[in-house]
């Protein structure tokens, strides 16, 4: 039986569990293809590029900027307070994602050349890498997991106050 918790719903009933087994492998998938940028941020930024969709209309191919924009820009609001962009560093960033991920840049680049247009989506896969970069160079070390309370040993006096010994008590 496998238990899945999403926020305050906990699923452990083995019935559902079958019902639920192709949402955890789009889930896994996810997560692989999350590790995945993750590793190439990482070890080969150069070769990062973002996967925008494509359509075709009237024998031309467009690039679909806009959607990977806007769910990049729908993450950066999941931590507003540390993407503060009022901070010259992340918003200069941020620019050409935020042209093509908001309503407010939108009206910008209708408003662009052809050729602008082209440049600031060509300058998305830089600033990825870019706030790639800035956000590893303030990251905090992982501080260590520590005990609220002393650990309890097996021959020590059981917590739950019975007087027994742990190991004949609670530890079983």
């Amino acid at each position: 039986m496998r238990k899945l918790s999403i926020g305050d719903i906990h699923y452990n009933d083995p019935i559902s569990t079958p019902i639920l087994e192709p949402s955890l492998e789009i889930f896994e998938l996810i997560i692989r293809h999350q590790n995945s940028i993750v590793e190439t941020l990482l070890h080969a930024p150069d070769e990062f590029e973002p996967m925008f969709g494509e359509r075709d209309a009237e024998g031309t191919t467009h690039l679909i900027v806009d959607e990977w924009c806007h769910g990049y820009m729908r993450g950066v609001a999941l931590d507003a307070d540390a993407w503060n962009q009022s901070e010259t560093d992340i918003a200069a960033l941020l620019r050409p994602i935020q042209l093509w991920g908001t309503e407010e840049g939108w009206d910008l680049v209708d408003a662009m050349s052809e050729a602008d247009q082209a440049r600031e989506r060509d300058a998305i896969a830089d600033s990825v890498r870019a706030l790639h970069t800035y956000w590893l160079t303030r990251r905090r070390p992982p501080s260590p997991i520590r005990r609220a309370t002393p650990k309890v040993g097996r021959n020590d006096p059981c917590p739950c106050g019975s007087g027994k010994k742990y190991k004949q008590c609670c530890l079983q």
